[in-house]
């Protein structure tokens, strides 16, 4: 009777072992290693079924502080269809508190996973309880099959050795599929951060960054230039004139001349703190030393004898960097502004600087998700009843890309009210995955960058003054065909209109930083390789 009754215990460790794995069963989202990923869930469930006796107490510890990424990483598949990315552990950790609430937000609406996080917190009671109060004895047989499962086990983990067959043994997508090895794999990824950290000097940390370290190499043209930034902006739903006036007022004023779209970008990576950098230092796209000590785009035109304005409506400055003349940041502790706020302020440097060579990155918060709340209630169609929960969520981001297009079009009137040539350049720090594209992939930061989080539009607007000029000429590069440009482009190409020597060419072949498959280490990747 013990005996089968410490078989029933260990039963119960098996099942709360596989508990979080019934997040994939409850949702529609494809699981592209189905073997593998059995597989290797069932060895972990071995080993936390079959693990000796003494072991099980002291494991209790590991347990309880694994339990928020275990609870994490159900949230991240019910909602992404993927588990979280090292991407997505460092916006947690060190980015806004408000997207941090965001998130939290969308997965408790999320019934899947309030329900799968309930049964895994119940069972995982169970299991403590049978450990503490009824902990099974001591058996040759179970500690032969913990070793047994250990094998492979090890030998999975055991890839950052350099060795090839963990591989293939658990590929990336394969670990990141299952909590425990999506948890080690995670571990390993903040031991290698600390490494790094640790060896690196002062005057390669972003965090002291100083504009005014950038060295003179030409002097910047009068006039005003700006770069402007969204945030989870999509090529394919940018300008829609049926869905909205704003989109149909940014038409015509390219149909008028006073703007070009030019072809899609590839954006420097699927999350903003790998996009941003890249983009605004212009920096290779795997020259992570350069990334971290290059000065911005903005502190090349101070040197160049512009003053300066960095606006961020982020909450936390991506890429902070310190000596212009202005450094707005236009949120709040708990939640960004309207885009249209730091557009407010970006006018007023511009009336308190009227003449010589101006220019400014503004960062704007775009249509980062929740969607719903990157727009105002007044000048918008009220909520259609009767959408699903896919319909609804897109029909918000399509309503958030309009506002965005109305935040362009103040943009382009604070450079319609200046005498001299003014410019205004517009990208996406990356772009969105959407229920539509049928790729089972929502939001960005995932363990893997596609063509939809990635391809971000391109815009350049200017002023009469400008267009007098003929400098717009200079950009045919950029539009000419229909193949992507890198992130970097934009960067050379502002830079070059401002008064840098050069001529503007794009990218033949632009890269991204991500990954092609979910849990692959991050690199510089072909944007033409990229999966959905």
């Amino acid at each position: 009777m013990a005996i089968a009754s410490n078989n029933k215990i260990r039963l119960v460790f098996f099942i709360t072992s596989l508990m979080p794995m019934l997040v994939w069963a409850m949702n529609d989202y494809v699981i592209t290693k189905p073997i593998p990923i059995l597989f290797w869930s069932i060895i972990c469930a071995t080993l936390a079924a079959s693990m000796p006796s003494k072991l099980l107490r002291p494991s209790l510890l590991l347990i309880f502080l694994s339990a928020p990424f275990t609870t994490a990483w159900i949230g991240s598949v019910a909602l992404t269809g993927y588990g979280p990315s090292n991407a997505a552990f460092e916006a947690a950790h060190n980015g806004p508190f408000e997207e941090l609430q965001s998130a939290i937000g969308l997965a408790l609406s999320n019934w899947t996973f309030v329900f799968v996080s309930l049964l895994t917190v119940a069972f995982t009671f169970l299991s403590s309880y049978f450990i503490l109060f009824r902990c099974p004895k001591e058996s040759p047989k179970w500690n032969f099959v913990f070793l047994i499962a250990l094998l492979p086990f090890l030998i999975a983990n055991m890839d950052g050795l350099g060795y090839e067959l963990p591989m293939r043994l658990a590929p990336p997508e394969v670990k990141i599929s299952i909590p425990w090895l999506s948890q080690i794999e995670l571990g390993k990824s903040i031991v290698t951060s600390a490494i790094d950290n640790a060896g690196r000097i002062s005057k390669n940390n972003p965090d002291v960054r100083d504009a005014k370290n950038a060295n003179k190499f030409f002097d910047m043209n009068n006039g005003v230039a700006i770069f402007a930034v969204g945030d989870s902006s999509r090529a394919d739903t940018f300008i829609q004139i049926n869905r909205g006036p704003w989109s149909a007022k940014l038409q015509q004023r390219l149909d008028d001349g006073l703007g070009v779209r030019l072809n899609n970008a590839c954006s420097g990576g699927s999350s903003t703190a790998d996009a941003i950098p890249r983009l605004l230092t212009g920096a290779d796209i795997d020259d992570v030393s350069g990334i971290n000590r290059h000065p911005t785009i903005l502190a090349i035109a101070k040197a160049a004898g512009a003053r300066t304005a960095y606006i961020s409506n982020h909450e936390m400055w991506v890429l902070p960097e310190s000596g212009h003349n202005l450094i707005q940041r236009t949120t709040s502790m708990g939640k960004p502004a309207f885009d249209e706020i730091p557009v407010g302020v970006l006018g007023d440097f511009l009336k308190r600087n009227p003449h010589g060579p101006r220019a400014s990155i503004i960062h704007l918060y775009g249509q980062h998700f929740n969607y719903e709340e990157r727009y105002p209630n007044h000048g918008f169609d009220s909520t259609p009843s009767n959408l699903s929960e896919s319909n609804l969520l897109e029909w918000h981001y399509g309503q958030a890309v309009e506002y965005g297009n109305k935040v362009l079009i103040e943009l382009a009137q604070l450079i319609d009210d200046i005498n001299d040539p003014a410019f205004v350049f517009f990208t996406s720090d990356h772009a969105e995955n959407l229920p539509s594209d049928k790729t089972g992939k929502k939001f960005h930061a995932l363990p893997s960058s596609g063509k939809f989080d990635t391809t971000v539009p391109a815009l350049v607007l200017w002023n009469k003054a400008f267009k007098e000029s003929g400098k717009q000429k200079l950009l045919v590069n950029l539009h000419r065909g229909d193949d992507l440009i890198a992130h970097q482009d934009l960067a050379q190409a502002w830079l070059i209109l401002i008064g840098m020597p050069g001529t503007i060419k794009k990218t033949i072949k632009p890269r991204t930083w991500g990954a092609r498959n979910p849990g692959e280490h991050y690199r510089g990747i072909l944007c033409s390789e990229l999966l959905p």
